[in-house]
């Protein structure tokens, strides 16, 4: 559903430019840290369903969205799918 290319930076931050298929879901998830996403081409919405009143919301080239860490969220892909970068202050390797 995504490719991803990770490098670390030498102060410790991650970047990570991903490309998410169109149509596309994630389920509500979080992550360790703050997540800092760059839209570069192609639309995602999120929601925060933990939110008092969680709303969808949609953003396009240019937009920036941060995710605290340890904050659900899931996110849909429009039809065009989804390229951006993200800036993760922490990563926590996946298990094999």
């Amino acid at each position: 559903m995504a490719r991803e290319l990770r490098c670390q930076s030498e102060k410790g931050l991650f970047l990570i430019v991903t490309y998410f298929f169109r149509n596309a879901y994630y389920r509500p998830h979080s992550h360790a840290g703050l997540t800092t996403h760059i839209i570069l081409r192609g639309e995602l919405t999120i929601r925060y369903p933990d939110a008092d009143l969680p709303e969808k919301q949609t953003f396009g080239p240019g937009s920036i969205v941060n995710v605290e860490a340890k904050q659900r969220h899931e996110v849909w892909v429009g039809d065009q799918g989804c390229t951006y970068t993200i800036g993760e202050d922490q990563i926590v390797p996946t298990p094999k």
